[in-house]
């Protein structure tokens, strides 16, 4: 029914409910029972406040939400047919080669796999004869994943709504222009709690005045009366896309949610849009959204932050590398990695390589042991490391590497999108090595801790190794996790939110983006958000919590005497640190 509907929102069967609500509401003959508060409705004998706010809400629920056109019958599925993603998808292939057909086109010589692309991404409409259908439909990429819902055991009466809005649109603007102030805004902010499925009353705009004829405005929002439709200042709205909500980001922050949004830009390489559903959701109107679509980035152009490489590929092969690769080095963080790691395997190498630097012997003593046992001769690892291009200062008890793993030992070029940076890092006292992928999120570089060679040091915890060889497992008896995972190589969201209670922006990271850099426990816990000032803010993810019932902040700062520093503070009772301050 509506309210199982409505709580998994089930759009498709959310649509065609609330188009029979609005034909219920705008076909009452009579008027409904009203408070001595509310007098001044009957004035007009046919509707009142709740007829008018009931009807308008419903319908531009519809508008917002409902993919017109009557997909089941163009498509000649039933009910339980349009559950089937392969028969939905032949239906689609077939109303498309009857389309070319119909522009005297052999549709014979046309590749199903060339139009099975139009299934997804920007929608695409076919018209032949009088049939029109929309591609991509609708849930389609939930359909192949098995989480869609069941269609709507009926299509929605689009030409009975229409019909009802002209019949209504004189009488309901010149009722509303009869009201006091007072009750016009609450007839459009019931229109609007309605419009984005929100629950919560408490969310009043109010303040409503007609701008031009039938259109009334609140800030940034507009109600056309005529049409039913809800604007912005970007535009007309609409659902929030498909690829966007199908994010795991974008559940974790809105759930499984109905929401539209404006368009403000659409660039080569990134969509963004502006959440509207959640502002009457929330009970702060200034508390808004905005996401950010990123594509794929490059193999070798991850984004902001990300190494840049040196590569000559008219420079002969090191004969003295295992690996026999021409790549010469990085930039990364204003330095130059330009120093290949040569002491792995020295039993291969002709001629033997040259000893460490004194002041970098403990850095071969802690690495090599871990690469032999990780990638022996039989299968050895395929890409080099590179060291600092400066030898470490006496008493250095940390060492950066950098590697490139996916590329240069890749020959196919289709195979080259999961090309890994990898920072290695080595820390002396601890005799410890971690090593982190630098991921793409945003066209922005962030490390993600993917194997330590000892547990016991890390703030991640991963799947331990086992080695069936006691004799080569010492070095990494403790180690977890897996040295040479390679990144996905995929689109990203980020999420954006003008937040109040800090006086600015902020922009998600996902747990995934920390992963080794906070304590596991705390991004179990907390999600966090980091301000236009860099400061990173964590609020629990359960306010009932009784363990996590708090607060942080992560900031970080450098200082001459100990380099860069994190510090995690907790916040019991004090708010957090303004953007602004």
């Amino acid at each position: 029914g509506y309210q199982s509907s409505h709580t998994a929102q089930n759009i498709p069967t959310l649509s065609v409910v609330h188009s029979y609500l609005a034909l219920c509401w705008g076909n009452l003959e009579k008027p409904v029972e009203v408070d001595e508060d509310q007098e001044h409705d009957a004035g007009n004998g046919a509707i009142s406040t709740k007829v008018v706010t009931e009807m308008l809400g419903h319908m531009a629920f519809v508008r917002t939400y409902h993919n017109f056109g009557q997909i089941l019958v163009n498509l000649d599925l039933n009910v339980d047919d349009a559950s089937d993603p392969k028969k939905v998808e032949q239906a689609c292939l077939k109303v498309m080669r009857l389309f070319v057909q119909s522009h005297g086109i052999d549709n014979k010589r046309i590749n199903t796999e060339y139009l099975k692309q139009f299934l997804t991404g920007e929608p695409l409409w076919f018209r032949y004869d009088r049939k029109v259908v929309r591609v991509p439909l609708p849930g389609i990429q939930a359909l192949r994943t098995g989480k869609a819902f069941k269609p709507p055991p009926c299509e929605g009466p689009e030409l009975d709504l229409f019909a009802s809005l002209q019949k209504h649109r004189r009488t309901v603007i010149d009722f509303i222009r009869g009201q006091p102030t007072n009750v016009a805004n609450e007839i459009f902010d019931g229109i609007m709690r309605i419009a984005l499925g929100s629950e919560n009353d408490s969310a009043r705009l109010g303040g409503w005045n007609e701008v031009t004829p039938g259109v009334f405005q609140c800030g940034s929002y507009r109600i056309d009366v005529q049409t039913a439709e809800i604007l912005s200042e970007q535009g007309s709205t609409s659902p929030v896309p498909e690829s966007m909500s199908s994010f795991p980001d974008f559940e974790t922050i809105f759930s499984r949610e109905a929401l539209q949004c404006t368009w403000l830009f659409q660039h080569e390489h990134r969509k963004w849009v502006e959440v509207l559903g959640a502002l009457a959701r929330s009970n702060s109107a200034a508390m808004t959204y905005e996401l950010l679509e990123w594509d794929e980035p490059e193999p070798l152009r991850q984004g902001v932050g990300s190494p840049t490489i040196v590569l000559d590929p008219t420079l002969p092969a090191d004969p003295t590398l295992p690996y026999g690769d021409p790549l010469n080095g990085f930039w990364y963080n204003g330095h130059e990695f330009t120093r290949p790691f040569r002491y792995y395997l020295t039993s291969e190498q002709r001629p033997a390589p040259p000893p460490p630097v004194p002041t970098e012997e403990w850095v071969v003593d802690i690495l090599q042991p871990c690469l032999e046992v990780l990638f022996p001769k039989q299968q050895p690892m395929l890409y080099p490391l590179f060291m600092p291009a400066e030898p470490l200062q006496d008493g250095a008890d940390r060492c950066l590497l950098l590697g490139l793993a996916g590329f240069t030992e890749v020959e196919e070029e289709e195979n080259r999108i999961w090309a890994t940076f990898k920072e290695v890092v080595v820390l002396r006292h601890r005799k410890v090595v971690h090593v982190y992928n630098l991921v793409s999120h945003g066209r922005r570089s962030y490390r993600q801790l993917v194997w330590t060679s000892d547990t016991r040091y890390t703030l991640h915890s991963m799947k331990p190794k086992y080695f069936d060889d006691p004799k080569v497992r010492k070095p990494v008896i403790r180690s977890s996790g897996t040295f040479d995972q390679r990144r996905e190589s995929a689109t990203s969201l980020v999420i954006k939110r003008q937040n109040p209670i800090v006086s600015g922006r902020e922009t998600l990271l996902p747990s995934r983006l920390l992963q080794g850099l906070v304590p596991a426990a705390l991004l179990d816990s907390h999600r966090f958000w980091q301000g236009e000032d860099s400061v990173i803010r964590g609020t629990p993810r359960d306010s009932r919590d009784e363990w996590f019932d708090y607060k942080i902040e992560l900031m970080i700062s450098f200082s001459e005497k100990s380099g860069w520093v994190a510090t995690i503070a907790r916040k019991d009772q004090s708010d957090f640190h303004r953007i602004d301050s």
